[in-house]
Order: C-alpha cells, then sequence, then structure tokens
C-alpha cells in the first residue's frame, strides 16, 4: 500500500499567527452586556463580586481595569482594532492576493496579513521610523513615506484598498476618489458613529459600492468598531472580471470574497494632513445596513 503524497506544511490560520496585540488582551475580554455586541474589552463584569478580584498582574488594578487603561499603550504599539484572531481570519479572507494600506501606521495589519502570505504595501505620511508619527513610535514592517491619495492613485489599481481608521475629515473621500481597484476594506466606527472619515465618504460608500461582508471585532469598552468589505456597484465597471479575477471564489450570496499584501499612509484628521488623536463623538444612529450582524460571508 503506497504512502499518501507528503503535501507539506499546512497553509498557516489566524489562530496560528504570531499576535502580541490579542495575547496582550485577549484575558480582559469579557462578553458584553447586549446579547448583539461582541466581547469587550474594559467592561466591568456583570459579577460584582469579580470587579475587585484578580488584580492584574501588569497594573495590579483589577482585572477588567487593568487591561483598560493599556489601551492608549496598545494601541499605540499596535493598532486601533483589537486583532482577535476571527477578524484577522475575515480580513484575510476577502482580502484578495495583493491589499494597499496607505494609512498603514505601525504596520501592524500588513504584519498580521503578511504572515498569511498576503503582499501588503504599507506606507504613511509619516512612517514611526521618522520618529515623527503622532501616535506610534515603531513599525513592524518597513512603511514607506507616501500621502495617501497618491499611494493609492499609483498602487491600488491590482489590490484590495485596506482603510483602516481613516481619520475624520476628507481624506478617506480623497483616498477612495483615487482607488481604481475593486475592493474596499474598512475598519473603523461607521457613518456619524464616531471618530473616521466624514459624511460623504460613507455616502459614497453606500451608494457607488455593495456590502460583501462585515464583522464585529473584540473592542475595547466604549467603542463601536467593525469591519466592512465593499465591492465597485457598477455593472458597466471594466474592472468587473479583474474583481473576480482578483478574489477568486464567490460566497453564498454570489458575492465575490477571498485573500492577499504591500506598502501605502496613515493619518489622523485632516489637521496637517498628519493629525492629531481622533476626537471621541457622543455615538449617534448608525447605518443598519452595515452595523447589526456579527458576520456576513465567509
Amino acid at each position: 500500500m503506497s504512502a499518501a503524497p507528503d503535501t507539506g506544511p499546512a497553509a498557516p490560520t489566524a489562530a496560528d499567527l504570531v499576535n502580541p496585540y490579542w495575547d496582550a488582551v485577549a484575558r480582559y475580554a469579557i462578553p458584553s452586556h447586549f446579547e448583539d455586541e461582541p466581547p469587550q474589552v474594559g467592561q466591568m463584569p456583570n459579577d460584582l463580586l469579580d470587579v475587585l478580584h484578580d488584580p492584574d498582574p501588569d497594573t495590579g488594578l483589577p482585572g477588567w481595569l487593568g487591561g483598560y487603561v493599556q489601551r492608549d499603550k496598545l494601541t499605540a504599539r499596535y493598532a486601533w482594532t483589537i486583532t482577535d484572531p476571527p477578524t484577522v481570519e475575515f480580513v484575510a479572507a476577502h482580502a484578495g492576493r495583493a491589499v494597499l494600506d496607505p494609512l498603514a501606521g505601525s504596520g501592524y495589519w500588513a504584519w498580521l496579513l503578511g504572515q498569511l502570505g498576503i503582499d501588503v504595501h504599507a506606507s504613511d505620511l509619516v512612517p514611526p521610523s521618522t520618529g515623527q508619527h503622532y501616535w506610534h513610535q515603531s513599525e513592524h514592517v518597513p512603511v514607506w513615506g507616501a500621502d495617501a491619495v497618491e499611494a493609492t492613485a499609483e498602487y491600488g489599481a491590482d489590490r484590495t484598498l485596506l482603510l483602516s481608521w481613516p481619520p475624520t475629515g476628507p481624506l478617506a473621500g480623497q483616498i477612495l476618489a483615487a482607488y481604481t481597484g475593486p475592493t474596499v476594506i474598512y475598519i473603523g466606527e461607521f457613518g456619524n458613529l464616531g471618530t473616521s472619515a466624514d459624511h460623504e465618504f460613507f455616502q459614497t460608500l453606500m451608494g457607488r459600492w455593495h456590502l460583501a461582508g462585515r464583522h464585529l471585532p473584540v473592542q475595547w469598552h466604549g467603542m463601536h468598531d467593525l469591519v466592512a468589505v465593499f465591492h465597485r456597484d457598477d455593472p458597466d465597471d471594466p474592472d468587473a472580471e479583474r474583481t473576480a479575477a482578483h478574489h477568486g471564489r464567490t460566497s453564498e450570496e454570489g458575492q465575490t470574497v477571498s485573500r492577499g499584501h504591500r506598502h501605502g499612509t496613515r493619518r489622523r484628521g485632516d489637521r496637517g494632513r498628519v493629525g492629531a488623536r481622533p476626537r471621541r463623538r457622543v455615538p449617534g444612529p448608525v447605518s443598519h445596513d452595515v452595523w447589526p450582524d456579527r458576520h456576513v460571508g465567509p
């Protein structure tokens, strides 16, 4: 009886990744008080007896609070959205073979996707390696210095566009207008809920693109970020054929979805294009076309 052929090592999954961000917060993630919300880091436990018990070994504070007070440190070191394995898997599944991240910050998303064999072009107007980035001080991959709109126009045609927490103001809309590729993966708060982009950007995204998938990550308490995937909504779009080839498989709804990496630009606020730390806003209404379900698509 012949031995089974050696197919080599299995392809890595998000659960196999080196992901120190998730390692740092996983023990603090507790179920939300609301059934339709994901686990949260920094939420007070339902059981009041747990509030003062189990002090965090790093801070000496109660465990739930110890995780939250590290938010600034961890978002500065890694990324704004918590990169729990299902969220990374969801992004990778829709990314295609190649990604443009023109607001890369520390390059953490590029590093995670790169571990999955995805080619990410990561750039930022002021890369952390310059020592001048307003928030991130280190890089997980080389982040190229480039204007986000220019990087999108130059490198975006054959890449999925990853927009992670674009700053408040018109920059996200300018990037979207410069993008000629087939797919946008948006990460951040959506609509008039908070700290990303502006009304015109979301109107364009919802009006001229169609939603291919959505997912709620583990969240920092008080934040309402999501991951939403959009494909061009133009039947006469000459890129339609390329969209299918770019992703290689379709969802149950017949929408193109799949996997992808190389380098792109990050800024917060349109204030000087480098911007300041994002403002918190009182949560308002949100588009129910995108928000309610935790996951749609593969």
